[in-house]
């Protein structure tokens, strides 16, 4: 049977801590503030402290450090290709050369980038595991939907595009099931996923396809029932539970507004005094 507790993405976590009982829309804005903080600053040590904040946070959330590195590590290397890329192609007008050989010279300026990028794509992904862990689905797209309703202006169908993250958000477990499930069937029918890598993209069209097929077999499924429901593009929905703004939400959120701006300014501030002293 497939183990829930080993795929992160879209999963969500009932429970009862103070995030839980945050309202989507605040959850939304906060990890919002704290991605457009790490795009405003490339300060490594502020990039730690959101770091470990964020894995405070998915520790609260009853996580293992085994499950939350297990679901790192296919991030992991699409942030060790973005250092590889950054040692490589930036800095080169740098002259302060910290590594060379061959056609190869790594500047500090690239080893800055490589690890302010690496950083930001790390943030980025610990703050979508929190903001899904704590926020059902349901609330989730219904706070996006509210966040969006300016765009109703634009005549922009932000109640359907509340649908499609709602059964994206759903299908996300449903499909890691199935693939496996799959996984396993063709192992007992004797499939060799393992080898080369070359071998296992070749291989892996017996993984691939079944999937595929089970995923429009779903959607079709699940078209059906949506439309003997009634449902209607572009129409507003109303909700059996909805979304409830507390006090709790306006002081966290006024706290991390406050917090990350005052830092960003002070940041400034100290990098302009340091380069009219220097």
């Amino acid at each position: 049977m497939f183990n829930r507790n080993r795929f992160l993405i879209g999963q969500y976590r009932p429970g009862n801590s103070l995030l839980h009982r945050l309202d989507a829309r605040t959850k939304i804005l906060m990890v919002l503030l704290v991605m457009l903080s790490a795009l405003l600053n490339t300060s490594l040590s502020f990039y730690l402290v959101l770091i470990a904040i964020l894995l405070i946070l998915l520790i609260a959330c009853r996580l293992e450090w085994r499950l939350i590195l297990g679901n790192l590590r296919p991030v992991a290397w699409f942030i060790a290709f973005t250092a590889f890329f950054h040692l490589l192609f930036s800095g080169h007008n740098d002259p302060d050369i910290v590594f060379s050989w061959w056609f190869i010279s790594i500047s500090k300026t690239a080893m800055m980038m490589a690890s302010v990028y690496s950083a930001r794509i790390l943030i980025f992904v610990l703050s979508t595991f929190v903001l899904s862990l704590t926020t059902n689905p349901l609330s989730l797209s219904e706070a996006i939907i509210f966040l969006l309703r300016p765009l109703l202006w634009l005549r922009i169908p932000i109640y359907d595009l509340g649908m499609i993250l709602f059964i994206a958000l759903r299908f996300i477990p449903v499909l890691a099931n199935e693939l496996d499930t799959i996984r396993k069937a063709q192992f007992i029918r004797g499939v060799d996923l393992s080898g080369s890598i070359r071998t296992r993209i070749k291989r892996s069209v017996a993984l691939i396809l079944p999937v595929f097929f089970s995923a429009l077999r779903r959607a079709d499924d699940l078209s059906v029932a949506i439309e003997t429901r009634g449902y209607r593009s572009g129409q507003p929905r109303s909700s059996l539970y909805p979304l409830r703004f507390e006090m709790i939400d306006l002081v966290l959120l006024a706290l991390t507004t406050i917090s990350l701006g005052s830092y960003l300014v002070w940041s400034r501030w100290w990098y302009s005094s340091k380069e009219i002293s220097g």
